[in-house]
C-alpha cells in the first residue's frame, strides 16, 4: 500500500471560499482510497501568502514547508496529492523547487486536476519537465492576474466613490429600491467610539492597549461585537483617512504600485486634519513606544542641538532627612542625549519655556519675531499643478470613452480586443500615475496652508501654553505641547551646564 501526503493550501482568504481547505482534503483522500492509498499526513497551509522564490524561505517561514521537508528527506510517503501547481506556491520557483525535491526522492507528485492512472513512481522524461515548468509559470502568471483584477476592481470602486472593501465600522450602506448602492450613513453609535479613539489617542496621549482598556470599561463593543484589544483600536487607526471620508489605495504595495488618495461618497467621522495628525503621531511613536507610559512633561520634545538626535527621559531617585530622622524620597527628571552630548533636568526646561509663553503674551512683537520665519506660500503653484492634473485626467477619461466608442461602434471583433485592452490599460496607468501626483501634492497644500495658520496657533499658545504646563493631566499636555513646539538643547557656557538654546515652532 503506498503512503500518501496530502497537501491543502489557499493563497487568500476569498479563495478558500471557492475551494476550500476541507474540500482539498476530501478530494484528496477520495485519490488516495481509489488508489489503495494509506494517508499518512495531511499538510494544510490556511490562508498564508505563499509569494516566496526560495524553497528555503519558505520552509523558515511555513510549517508546513518544513514539515514537508523532513518527511521528504526521511522518504516516509510515496506520493503527494495536491490541487494544482498554484497550491504548492505562488511563485513558479517555489513549486519547481518542491516538485523537484519530490522527484529525486522518487515521491509521485499526483494533481487532483490532472492525476495519473496510479500511485507508481515514475521519473519524467524531457516533455513532462517541460510541461512541469510550463505549468509552474502558468500558476504563476494567473496568481498575478488575479492580483491585477483584484487591484482593478478596488481602483474601480474607488473610482465610483464607494469603499474598496468591507463597509467600516461606524458606516452602514444605503440602496435605493431596486437594491442599488446609493451612498453610506453613519452608525451615531459606533461613530461616537471612533471619535472617542481619535481623542484619547491624539489629545490626551494614550497607547493603545490603555485605550482598549478604557472601552472596555465603558462597555463599548468592538465591530464583532468582542472585547476591545489593542490590534481592534489599531485598526481603527490604520483607517483614519477612511474615517476622515478618503478612500485609500496602494497603502503598503509591495509591488510598487503608486499611492493613492481620493474623497468617498461617505461622510466624514473625523477631520482630515485628525487623520494627518494620527499618521504623524503614529509616525513619531515607532521609535519611542514607551513614551506614551511616561509622565515626565517634555517626552519626545527635547532634541540635541549637538548631534540632532531625540533626547531621552530619566527618573534619578534621591533621599533626604527630615528634622524627625524620617527619610523623605522624591525624584528628578533628566532630560539626555543619547549620545552623551547634553543633559538638561526638567526644572531648567520648565522654567524657560514658562518663560517663552509669557513672552510671547506680554510681548506681540516677540510672537511676530517668532513665526515670521522666512518661508515662501507655494499654494497658488501647487493648486495651479493639481488643476493641471485634474484636467488631463478629464483628457485621458475622454480618450478611454472615445476608445470604447471606437471599439464597439465599428463591431467589436475578437482580434482587435488586445489592441483596445492595451489602449485602455495604458490610459488607466497615465490616470493612476495622475491621481497619484495629486496625492503627493495635496499633502504639500496642507502643509502649505498649516504654516499660514500660524498667527490662529500662535494666539492658542498665548491663551493656553501656561494652563496645560502646570496641567496634573501630564499626557494630555504632552500631546497639546508636542504639536505646538520642539525644543533644542545645547551647552550653555562653561560650568553652566545646559540650556534650551531654541524653541522652534512646527507650524
Amino acid at each position: 500500500m503506498k503512503r500518501v501526503a496530502i497537501w491543502a493550501a489557499v493563497s487568500s482568504l476569498p479563495q478558500a471560499k471557492k475551494v476550500s481547505l476541507q474540500d482539498q482534503l476530501e478530494q484528496g483522500r477520495a485519490h488516495a482510497e481509489r488508489h489503495q492509498g494509506h494517508v499518512v499526513v495531511e499538510l494544510v497551509i490556511p490562508g498564508e501568502s505563499r509569494n516566496i522564490i526560495l524553497f528555503e524561505d519558505a520552509r523558515e517561514r511555513i510549517e508546513a514547508y518544513a514539515q514537508l521537508k523532513a518527511i521528504i528527506d526521511a522518504k516516509s510517503i510515496d506520493a503527494l496529492i495536491y490541487l494544482d501547481p498554484s497550491r504548492l506556491g505562488r511563485t513558479a520557483a517555489l513549486i519547481l523547487a518542491v516538485a523537484e525535491l519530490c522527484t529525486r526522492a522518487n515521491i509521485l507528485l499526483y494533481e487532483i486536476d490532472s492525476p495519473p492512472t496510479s500511485l507508481e513512481f515514475k521519473r519524467p522524461d524531457y516533455n513532462d519537465l517541460l510541461v512541469r515548468a510550463i505549468r509552474a509559470t502558468g500558476a504563476q502568471h494567473e496568481v498575478r492576474k488575479i492580483s491585477d483584477r483584484h487591484q482593478s476592481g478596488m481602483a474601480g470602486r474607488v473610482e465610483k466613490g464607494k469603499m474598496p472593501s468591507n463597509i467600516n465600522f461606524g458606516y452602514a450602506a444605503v440602496f435605493d429600491e431596486r437594491g442599488k448602492l446609493t451612498g453610506y450613513s453613519i452608525v451615531e453609535n459606533a461613530a461616537e467610539t471612533v471619535r472617542l479613539i481619535v481623542r484619547m489617542y491624539l489629545d490626551e496621549g494614550h497607547g493603545m492597549e490603555a485605550i482598549a482598556d478604557a472601552l472596555n470599561l465603558d462597555g463599548r463593543l468592538t465591530p464583532h461585537g468582542a472585547r476591545w484589544v489593542k490590534q481592534t483600536v489599531k485598526g481603527i487607526l490604520n483607517n483614519c483617512w477612511r474615517y476622515a471620508g478618503f478612500a485609500e489605495l496602494n497603502v503598503r504595495s509591495k509591488t510598487g504600485r503608486p499611492y493613492l488618495r481620493v474623497r468617498g461618497m461617505w461622510p466624514p467621522i473625523i477631520t482630515e486634519e485628525q487623520a494627518r495628525r494620527i499618521i504623524a503621531e503614529r509616525e513619531a511613536r515607532k521609535s519611542a513606544r514607551g513614551s506614551v507610559n511616561t509622565v515626565y512633561r517634555f517626552t519626545r520634545m527635547c532634541q540635541c542641538g549637538v548631534c540632532g538626535s531625540r533626547m531621552r527621559s530619566q527618573r534619578k531617585p534621591n533621599e533626604w532627612q527630615r528634622i524627625d530622622g524620617t527619610v523623605g524620597r522624591y525624584a528628578d527628571v533628566f532630560y539626555r542625549c543619547p549620545n552623551g552630548c547634553v543633559l538638561i533636568g526638567e526644572k531648567k526646561v520648565m522654567r524657560a519655556v514658562v518663560e517663552f509663553v509669557r513672552t510671547l503674551i506680554n510681548r506681540p512683537e516677540a510672537a511676530a519675531a517668532w513665526t515670521d520665519r522666512p518661508t515662501e506660500d507655494q499654494s497658488a503653484v501647487i493648486i495651479a499643478s493639481i488643476e493641471r492634473l485634474n484636467a488631463s485626467i478629464d483628457k485621458l477619461i475622454s480618450g478611454i470613452r472615445q476608445a470604447d466608442i471606437d471599439y464597439y461602434s465599428h463591431g467589436a471583433l475578437d482580434a482587435d480586443a488586445p489592441r483596445h485592452q492595451a489602449i485602455v490599460s495604458a490610459l488607466k496607468k497615465q490616470i493612476v500615475s495622475a491621481q497619484a501626483e495629486i496625492t503627493k501634492l495635496q499633502d504639500k497644500l496642507h502643509e502649505e496652508e498649516r504654516s499660514n495658520l500660524r498667527s490662529a496657533r500662535i494666539d492658542d499658545i498665548r491663551a493656553n501654553g501656561l494652563s496645560y504646563l502646570s496641567s496634573e493631566d501630564v499626557r494630555a499636555a504632552n500631546a497639546w505641547l508636542r504639536d505646538m513646539f520642539r525644543l533644542v538643547i545645547d551647552r550653555a557656557a562653561p560650568k553652566r551646564g545646559c540650556r534650551v538654546s531654541d524653541i522652534i515652532p512646527l507650524f
